[in-house]
Formats: structure tokens, C-alpha cells, sequence
């Protein structure tokens, strides 16, 4: 939906350095790619209590923020593809590894929230993306079965998640150049953005 992997980098790196512990863009990448914040947050500072994973994890949501908010844009033709699809009576969900109140941050700002017909963040799941439970829980809550979900999705973790439930995938590039992609057997398709990206044809 929203190009926002750099910012999520940028916030971690900033949220880190404030807490006196130098982390590059690399590292950040490779270890934020599935995982949820308190994860993200358990692997840098080994050995803290639940109590201050939260503290940390409200600390950087509050950052990412202020970050993200003033530059937050939706990758083209997200709002027509979400129109054409509930006008089809597609049934959609969200699936993400991030926490509620980042999600609804994001589907507030960009006014589409009342598209989807269920949301899955974080709270509601023990493992995230490579492991399949939060596609499954979407499907689950939206009455489909795996075998006849599609996902959108903007990450290796993801695709990988994705084909281990049993779905197919589209790539989009937001995340990852397209030869990066393009390596599981899930992915039909490989876009730049939803521009013309007709939902009528992935619902065949």
C-alpha cells in the first residue's frame, strides 16, 4: 500500500542511536524483514523485560510518526485498485506484521480503512512473515480458503509466507527490485505500482 520500508529503517536507526547503539541500514533490513517491532527491538537489546519492549516499541511508533506522516503518499493507483475491487465484491484483509495502531495510522491517513473487510497485525499473531499464520488468520477471518487468496506483497518474508500457506502472490517493487522477487513459485506477477492492475483479471 504505501512505499514506507525506508522510513520504518530511517525511524530504527534514529530510535537506536537515541539509546547510544550505532546500527546500519543493512542490519536494520535484514533483521526488520517479517519480524514484529518487539522482535526487531528483542534482537538488538538482548536480555530487556517485557516491561521495556513496550516502552521501546511505543517510544519508536511515536517516532515513526512524526517521520512518516508529513511525506506519507500511497503507491500509485492503490485507491482505484481498492475501488474496482469492492465494486467486483472482492473480499480483502490486511496483513501485517506491524502493531494496530501503526496500521490504522496508515489506512487513517489514506482514507482506507473501509475498504478492507478484516485487518491482522501483530497483536494477533505469534510468528511473523516468513511463517504463514498471518495469512491464515486473514483468510480465516474473511470465510476464504488459502487455496483462493491472493497476496500483495512487498517483501521476501512475505512471498515466502505467502506461498507457505498456499497462496499465490504478486510481487511489488516497493521493497525489492523485481529479479529479487521473482524467485518462488507463488509470484504471478511482478508490478511497480497497482497502476493498471486490473483486480477483475487476478480474481479469474
Amino acid at each position: 500500500m504505501v512505499d514506507n520500508m525506508p522510513v520504518h529503517a530511517q525511524t530504527w536507526i534514529t530510535f537506536f542511536g537515541s539509546l547510544g547503539l550505532e546500527v546500519n541500514e543493512e542490519s536494520i533490513h535484514t533483521t526488520m524483514a517479517g519480524r514484529t517491532s518487539a522482535d526487531v527491538i528483542k534482537f538488538f537489546l538482548p536480555g530487556i523485560t517485557d516491561e521495556q519492549v513496550n516502552q521501546h516499541e511505543m517510544e519508536k511508533e511515536a517516532l515513526y510518526k512524526q517521520i512518516y506522516q508529513p511525506v506519507m503518499r500511497e503507491t500509485p493507483g492503490l485507491t482505484h485498485f481498492l475501488e474496482q475491487a469492492r465494486a467486483m465484491g472482492i473480499k480483502m484483509a490486511v496483513a501485517s506484521v506491524g502493531g494496530i495502531d501503526i496500521v490504522g495510522f496508515v489506512l487513517n491517513n489514506l482514507k482506507i480503512t473501509h475498504f478492507f473487510d478484516a485487518v491482522v497485525s501483530a497483536e494477533d499473531v505469534k510468528n511473523g512473515k516468513p511463517d504463514p499464520e498471518i495469512f491464515l488468520l486473514a483468510a480465516s477471518r474473511l470465510g476464504i480458503a488459502p487455496g483462493d487468496c491472493l497476496v500483495i506483497e512487498d517483501t521476501l518474508a512475505g512471498l515466502l509466507g505467502a506461498q507457505r500457506a498456499g497462496m499465490r502472490s504478486i510481487a511489488i517493487t516497493t521493497g525489492f527490485p523485481a529479479e529479487m522477487l521473482n524467485g518462488y513459485a507463488s509470484v504471478i506477477k511482478v508490478i511497480d505500482d497497482f497502476d493498471n492492475l486490473d483486480p477483475g483479471s487476478l480474481a479469474e
